[in-house]
């Protein structure tokens, strides 16, 4: 049996948030100078250095990690039997509002002002391309209130989760497990989701559409 001389060359600590705290901060730099002394390179790693990293897989590493993700032709192929299979499954999940938000039309840069991380952007991005299949679906339905009933339901759950201090990202992935990306796997009902969720993020008192920011 060969004994291998393996040596410590790189240490990296995970942190879900850019900063430390003031407790870790000195106790982590005491770290990295004794790592130093040992020839051992200490690196903290948040969320925008793992999504440089993540950004950088091919397509099938990342089906590997995270799942499908739409694609443009699931999206472009998109129709009512998806939407109506992912409204369904949020009607059934979600918890019953009776009351309702009219659906509005948001400013055109909200996007851009939640502090969202430039993968969910892009996803809101990606899920606007159907925006419209979304809308006609819900002109069609023969309850034409259901679509406000909808709204005011992400509306408590967003205030809900704002409330209890949790950051726009971490909002965002609760609302898209509420909308069933967990629960759905193929393509175009994962495109339904993304579609449906940007046009209620677009459409409702999710998130801050900046009307009451300062310049």
């Amino acid at each position: 049996m060969q004994t291998h001389n393996a040596q410590l060359r790189r240490w990296v600590f995970c942190n879900k948030d850019e900063k430390l705290t003031k407790e870790v901060a000195p106790e982590l730099m005491t770290l990295k100078q004794k790592a130093e002394k040992a020839n051992i390179k200490l690196e903290v790693w948040g969320f925008k250095a793992f999504w440089n990293e993540i950004k950088q897989l091919p397509i099938t590493d990342l089906d590997g990690l995270f799942g499908e993700s739409p694609t443009e032709a699931s999206l472009d192929e998109l129709a009512f039997p998806e939407i109506g299979e992912v409204i369904k499954y949020i009607c059934d999940n979600f918890p019953k509002v009776n009351r309702y938000t009219k659906i509005k039309i948001p400013p055109k840069d909200k996007v851009h002002k939640n502090g969202l991380s430039d993968i969910n952007i892009d996803a809101i991005i990606m899920g606007r391309r159907q925006e419209k299949v979304v809308s006609q679906y819900f002109n069609q339905i023969y309850d034409k209130t259901e679509g406000n009933r909808i709204s005011e339901t992400y509306k408590s759950s967003y205030d809900e989760l704002k409330l209890s201090g949790m950051k726009p990202d971490d909002i965002f992935e609760e609302l898209l497990g509420f909308t069933g990306v967990h629960h759905f796997t193929g393509q175009k009902n994962l495109a339904a989701v993304y579609a449906i969720l940007s046009y209620f993020f677009s459409a409702c008192d999710i998130f801050e559409d900046g009307k009451n920011e300062k310049p």
